[in-house]
């Protein structure tokens, strides 16, 4: 929920159920109830979605090639 007032900065991801009021800084994650900061330095790509690691990309093309 975002409250009146709110200030949501560029790139921010406000997860599911979290409770936003006053202003919250661009470029990060926020959650909980009152909402908090949870990680710094997120880099957002189209859309908002995160970036896929080598990791997810390598368990990605195996499933696909099976």
């Amino acid at each position: 929920m975002v409250l009146p007032g709110t200030r949501i900065g560029d790139g921010t991801i406000v997860a599911a159920g979290a409770r936003v009021s006053g202003a919250v800084p661009g470029d990060c994650i926020v959650a909980g109830n009152p909402a908090r900061v949870v990680r710094r330095g997120v880099n957002v790509g189209r859309f908002g979605r995160l970036p896929v690691t080598d990791v997810q990309r390598r368990l990605l093309d195996t499933l696909h090639s099976a």
